[in-house]
């Protein structure tokens, strides 16, 4: 999936009469591997080079999440997943029904 499916994603998220709002922040620590880290940084850095608003970190997982959500995905669809590689594959597909 590319940054830019998941922003169309997140544009129908918002183009579903949600009003836009800033939400309420709260911190949260998470531990990424390398490889996830440098793509976060690869997209900041492109949107820097493309002298769009700059990002940070946060804001594309937030956008990513976003994605995810808006397919409707729940907690329950999730719940009986108990290994990290196996909740990416059921997230693949999900997300993968929702762009056909």
């Amino acid at each position: 999936m590319t940054m830019n499916s998941l922003a169309i994603a997140n544009d129908r998220l918002h183009s579903a009469g949600r009003p836009r709002h800033k939400p309420r922040l709260a911190g949260l620590t998470v531990m990424l591997t390398k490889e996830q880290i440098a793509f976060l940084d690869e997209v900041i850095g492109g949107a820097r080079r493309g002298h769009r608003r700059a990002l940070n970190r946060s804001s594309v997982v937030r956008a990513i999440l976003s994605a995810v959500l808006s397919t409707g995905l729940s907690p329950s669809d999730l719940a009986d997943i108990r290994q990290e590689d196996l909740l990416a594959v059921r997230i693949k597909a999900r997300i993968g029904a929702t762009l056909s």
